[in-house]
């Protein structure tokens, strides 16, 4: 999957049921599992939703839906383009790319 930004998206969950498309083995980017009840494999996913929750989520009260969509897409671009990142020298996702 390609968001709209151009960055390419894996399609990693932890759900063991989740549905499976009829694509082929050569389909680029096939959904990935990963292993019930592993941190290792879920840390990542797990620390970035704990910082949507800490600094979207419950950062201040929304009025409407409408309202807190806009604002996670003004985090998304903040979190990917701007925002430092310490495990990558204090520098934003997107300057990996």
């Amino acid at each position: 999957m390609v968001s709209r930004t151009g960055i390419s998206v894996d399609g990693a969950t932890d759900k063991r049921n989740a549905k499976t498309s009829s694509r082929s083995p050569t389909t680029p980017n096939p959904t990935k599992k990963t292993r019930p009840f592993r941190p290792q494999t879920n840390g990542k996913a797990e620390a970035f939703i704990k910082t949507l929750q800490r600094e979207w989520a419950y950062q201040r009260p929304y009025i409407s839906n409408a309202q807190r969509t806009e604002a996670l897409e003004t985090f998304i671009a903040d979190y990917n383009y701007a925002r430092p990142h310490t495990s990558i020298g204090n520098l934003p996702p997107a300057s990996r790319l």
